[in-house]
């Protein structure tokens, strides 16, 4: 069962079965999967990232919400991770968002002399999402090396 409310114990997602449902809906796409197992999938990936700030609650079941992240209110759950989650749980409607088999598949083609060898896109690969990074992306822990001048001379 799925449960949004921060306060519960039992909290286990930021979206409800019901904003899935409208998202897909609006985008005229039929999910297939059961959609509590979905926006669960969807959050196992959301709670894999690493996130600025800290938890309000150091007990708290999930990451959000979080102090320390600038113009984020901290009794809410951003709209963003909101909307991350329904894109994520319709990719889990099609398949695995963090497969265990980090391997990519290798075919190779021979026609004579010449060879080609090449991997195919398969539940190997690591999957990526570049809408949902961009929706995370004022959320995500920033790693930075600073910087260095180079002098020729």
């Amino acid at each position: 069962m799925i449960d949004n409310d921060i306060d519960s114990l039992g909290f286990n997602s930021y979206a409800t079965v019901d904003e899935l449902n409208f998202y897909a809906e609006a985008r005229g796409i039929t999910l297939n999967g059961k959609l509590e197992h979905l926006l669960i999938r969807a959050m196992d990936y959301l709670e894999s990232k690493e996130y600025s700030g800290s938890r309000m609650e150091a007990s708290q079941p999930l990451s959000f919400p979080r102090i320390g992240i600038d113009a984020v209110d901290i009794n809410s759950i951003p709209r963003q991770i909101i909307t991350a989650q329904l894109i994520l749980a319709i990719e889990a409607d099609k398949g695995d968002l963090m497969p265990s088999q980090h391997e990519p598949q290798v075919v190779s083609e021979s026609l004579g002399s010449m060879s080609t060898t090449f991997a195919v896109n398969s539940d190997g690969f690591k999957k990526k999402f570049p809408v949902v990074d961009e929706l995370l992306k004022p959320f995500t822990t920033k790693v930075s090396f600073g910087s260095a001048a180079i002098t020729r001379g």
